[in-house]
C-alpha cells in the first residue's frame, strides 16, 4: 500500500504490476496540519531522476474521500513549503461556494525556486543558475503523478498554480503542456 491511514485504507491500490514498480516511490504519512473536519492530510518525500533529488510532498484529500470511489479533480501547488495551507483553504472556500467540484491538493517543495520553475529560454531574466522548469514538470507528470492515481485516486482536471515565478511556470504548463495541466 502506498498511503496508510485508516480514511484511505479502504480505497487504497496497489500499483497494477509493472506500471511504476521501478519508479519513484511516494512513501506519505498522516499530518495534521489542517482541521481533521476537513480532510485528511499527508506529507511525504518522492526521489526524482528527472530532478536527480528528493522532494518534499504535502497532500490533502477531502473529507468525502472515503465515502467514494471516484477519480478527485488535482491542484499542483509550488512552493509548497509556503503555499500548501493556503491553496487548501482557498479550495475549500470554493468548493463551499459551489464554484469547483472537491479536489486533492498536492503541494510540491521547491527549494530551488527560481531554477525550478524557469521555463526554457527564459533564463537570462529569471534563473539564477539552469532552467529547470521543464524538468519539473516532467518530474511532476511522469514521477509524482502516477504515484497519486494509485494512492490518492487524482483525475482530471489538474491545475496548476503558483506565485511568481510559480505563476510564470503555470502559465508556461498551460501553453506547452496542456494534456497534463
Amino acid at each position: 500500500r502506498l498511503l496508510g491511514s485508516s480514511m484511505l485504507g479502504a480505497s487504497v491500490r496497489e500499483p497494477p504490476a509493472g506500471t511504476f514498480a521501478s519508479g519513484p516511490k511516494l512513501e506519505l504519512k498522516p499530518s495534521s496540519v489542517l482541521t481533521k473536519d476537513w480532510g485528511s492530510t499527508y506529507t511525504g518525500t518522492i526521489h526524482s531522476d528527472t530532478l536527480g533529488e528528493d522532494r518534499k510532498v504535502s497532500l490533502f484529500v477531502p473529507r468525502t474521500f472515503s465515502t467514494t470511489k471516484r477519480a478527485y479533480p488535482v491542484v499542483y501547488v509550488t512552493d509548497g513549503e509556503s503555499y500548501f495551507e493556503p491553496a487548501v483553504v482557498a479550495v475549500r472556500e470554493l468548493f463551499l461556494a459551489g464554484h469547483i467540484p472537491d479536489c486533492v491538493v498536492v503541494a510540491i517543495e521547491t527549494p530551488n525556486r527560481t531554477q525550478d520553475m524557469t521555463p526554457p529560454g527564459m533564463g537570462t531574466f529569471l534563473a539564477e543558475g539552469e532552467e529547470k522548469g521543464e524538468k519539473f514538470l516532467q518530474f511532476i507528470a511522469r514521477e509524482l503523478k502516477p504515484q497519486l492515481e494509485s494512492a490518492a485516486r487524482i483525475g482530471r482536471p489538474a491545475v496548476l498554480v503558483g506565485h511568481s515565478h510559480g505563476g510564470i511556470l503555470a502559465h508556461y504548463a498551460a501553453a506547452g503542456w496542456r494534456g497534463e495541466f
